[in-house]
């Protein structure tokens, strides 16, 4: 599937806790496929769902778990939205329900109609990467990581604070620092480097604490405003 996933940037801002690598393939998945079609109601098969991620068990009572356990969770996704004025805050479900058809080998998702807007509306600030790519990379904290890289992907540089390090990368509290180094910015270096290159990940100190993090890389050249969208 060599598709390009593109949404509005605002997507985020949203925390994916406790989602695993394969349900975070499913659920990016299914926004491609919504936005293709335009549409609150999408439907695809079981066989379309296997072959676009890969899927090798043959199993069907694990693979009708493994998607409700997934979207039972997409269920529980929201997104909050600030006004310029900071006078106006709306909050709101990515989607309102899904439906698995065992016999007919099919489910059904019903999409927020404000959530459409959030993956149609690209004259704003948009987030853009290939699916493919995204599939291949194993680590959800890699993962995490590699779509807010690509939101500045034409800047070469992101910096984001501690605190909301931890709850988008959905870190332990309890991990130190060492902790830190050792499962989550070794496995991003390592998975992210051949994409992002020359990447780079820098502590900053405020009397004497770690309070956030600035990630360098080569900025990808766009070669016209076409090409980019």
């Amino acid at each position: 599937m060599n598709e390009v996933v593109k949404y509005n940037s605002q997507m985020n801002e949203v925390a994916f806790r406790r989602f695993t690598a394969e349900e975070l393939n499913m659920f990016f998945l299914f926004c491609t496929k919504s936005k293709e079609n335009h549409d609150q109601k999408i439907t695809l098969t079981f066989e379309e769902i296997k072959k676009i991620l890969n899927y090798k068990s043959r199993h069907i009572d694990r693979f009708v778990n493994g998607l409700e356990e997934t979207y039972s969770k997409m269920l529980n996704l929201n997104i909050r939205l600030v006004s310029e004025d900071k006078m106006r805050i709306k909050r709101f479900n990515l989607f309102n329900y899904y439906e698995i058809f065992i016999d007919k080998k099919e489910i059904v998702i019903k999409t927020n109609q404000e959530f459409l807007y959030i993956l149609n509306d690209l004259n704003s600030f948009f987030t853009r990467f290939e699916f493919d790519e995204f599939v291949k990379i194993k680590s959800t904290y890699s993962k995490a990581m590699y779509r807010l890289l690509k939101q500045y992907r034409i800047v070469g540089k992101y910096k984001i604070s501690f605190e909301e390090f931890r709850r988008l990368l959905d870190v332990p509290d309890t991990y130190r620092i060492s902790e830190l180094d050792r499962r989550v910015f070794n496995q991003i270096k390592k998975e992210l480097s051949n994409i992002f290159v020359g990447l780079n990940i820098e502590k900053v100190k405020k009397n004497g604490k770690v309070v956030a993090f600035v990630f360098t890389f080569q900025k990808e050249t766009v070669p016209n405003k076409k090409s980019f969208l």
